[in-house]
């Protein structure tokens, strides 16, 4: 086992946030008030969200997870 060469973990974010998580990330990223907004461009976020859905293999589907998680976790911030 030592000697053997590393294998790869693939981790199918842009398939989950694709399918089974699409419903929830669009509500989430474009359909609740943003937290941070006063530091935010609102229309490149609508855009770059946009853009993720309607492109295959965009290449951003990890700065999507990074704001899906960001604004999952300050919404349940506030919820406590």
């Amino acid at each position: 086992m030592m000697n053997q060469d590393k294998k790869r973990f693939y981790v199918p974010i842009e398939k989950w946030m694709k399918n089974e998580l699409k419903e929830e990330v669009e509500t989430l990223l474009l359909h609740t008030p943003i937290y941070g907004s006063e530091f935010i461009n609102k229309e490149l976020w609508i855009k770059f969200v946009e853009d993720f859905f309607e492109k295959p293999e965009s290449g951003k589907e990890w700065a999507i997870w990074i704001m899906y998680s960001w604004q999952k976790w300050a919404k349940q911030l506030k919820s406590l």
